[in-house]
C-alpha cells in the first residue's frame, strides 16, 4: 500500500475507531504529512530504519530549528502509524526500533501562597467582566483545568448543589472535578450578574451580540483560550509576580499544593486527567522540599 493511502486510512481509523480529538488528527496528518513530503508516496513496506533516521536528521537541520520536543512529536506519530500498519498485518518496519532523543523536562513552574493570594488581590473589582476574571480564577486554582477545559464549560455543566462537574479531557476521558467554595461563590455571584442567555460558563464581554432576524447563536462569544492566556497575564504583571505566569503555571499550581498537603499521587493523576501516573511524577521533585522541611522539623 502506498503512504498516501495507508495515512488517509489511519486518519480514518484515529477518528472512527479510536475516537480521538479532532486537535490530535489534525497532528497526526502534519507530521506524517512531512514524513510522506520526505520520503514520497512510496509503498509502506519498502520503508527502512535508515529513512527515519534521514528524516530525523532533516528535522534536526531545519531552518526552523524544530526543538528536542518537536522532533519527538514527529518520532512518535511514525511509530504509532507503524503500529497501526502492523495491526493490519502489513510487513512493515517494527515501531519499537524507531528511538526517541532523550529530553530535559522543563522545569515546573508554580505559584506559592503569598503570590496566590497577591494574583487574587490583582483580580478584585465589582463589575461583571471582574467577577469573570475572579472565577476563571478560583476555577483554575479549585480544578486544575487545563486551558481548554476550562473555555469548553458550559452553564448547565456546573452543579452548586454538589459543588462539582465533568470535565471531557483528553481523547474525550471523563473525570469529576470539584468547587471550593470561594469558587463556587464567586462563579455563582458572577453568573448573577449576566444578563444573557449564552449557553457558556465564560464568555467575552468586549462585544454586544449581534441578532440575526429574531435569532441569535447562543454558543456566539465564548471565551477564547487567547483571552484567558492574556488575563491571566496582565493580572500576575499587575500583581509584580516575576515568574511567568499562565494557565498551566495555575494547574501546576493546582498539583503542588494538593501533594504538598499530603494528597497521594494517584489522586492527583486522576483529578488532573493523566493518562499515565509518570506524567504526574513530575510535581514529586517539587514536592520533595517539603518532605525534607519536615525532615529537618521533626529530626
Amino acid at each position: 500500500m502506498q503512504l498516501s493511502k495507508a495515512l488517509h486510512e489511519y486518519l480514518l481509523y484515529l477518528e472512527i475507531e479510536k475516537n480521538k480529538a479532532f486537535k490530535t488528527i489534525e497532528n497526526y496528518q502534519r507530521y506524517l504529512g512531512k514524513f510522506i513530503d520526505f520520503l514520497g508516496d512510496i509503498p509502506v513496506e519498502e520503508i527502512q530504519l535508515d529513512d527515519v533516521r534521514k528524516f530525523r536528521h532533516y528535522l534536526n537541520h531545519l531552518p526552523k530549528n524544530l526543538s528536542v520536543n518537536t522532533i519527538n512529536y514527529h518520532l512518535i506519530a511514525i511509530r504509532a502509524f507503524f503500529k497501526y500498519l502492523a495491526l493490519r498485518d502489513f510487513q512493515v518496519l517494527v515501531a519499537d526500533k524507531i528511538e526517541l532523543p532523550k529530553t530535559i523536562r522543563p522545569k515546573v513552574e508554580f505559584l506559592n501562597i503569598d503570590e496566590i493570594e497577591r494574583l487574587r488581590e490583582a483580580l478584585k473589582g465589582s463589575t461583571v467582566s471582574d467577577l469573570r476574571n475572579m472565577a476563571i480564577l478560583e476555577l483554575f486554582f479549585a480544578s486544575g483545568l487545563r486551558i481548554s477545559e476550562l473555555v469548553s464549560l458550559n452553564k448547565s455543566d456546573i452543579d452548586f448543589k454538589t459543588k462539582e462537574f465533568v470535565i471531557r479531557g483528553k481523547g474525550g476521558k471523563l473525570r469529576p472535578a470539584f468547587l471550593t467554595p470561594e469558587a463556587s461563590e464567586i462563579l455563582q455571584i458572577y453568573l448573577n450578574r449576566r444578563k444573557d442567555n449564552f449557553k457558556a460558563l465564560f464568555i467575552s464581554l468586549r462585544f454586544k451580540p449581534i441578532f440575526v432576524g429574531s435569532k441569535i447563536e447562543l454558543d456566539k462569544f465564548r471565551l477564547s483560550t487567547y483571552r484567558v492566556q492574556e488575563i491571566i497575564r496582565k493580572a500576575s504583571q499587575k500583581a509584580g509576580i516575576i515568574k511567568k505566569v499562565t494557565p498551566h503555571t495555575l494547574r501546576h499550581s493546582f498539583a503542588t499544593n494538593l501533594l504538598n498537603n499530603g494528597a497521594d499521587i494517584r489522586s492527583v493523576q486522576e483529578m488532573l486527567g493523566h493518562s499515565s501516573v509518570s506524567t504526574t511524577q513530575v510535581y514529586l521533585h517539587v514536592t520533595n522540599k517539603k518532605l525534607k522541611e519536615i525532615h529537618n522539623k521533626f529530626s
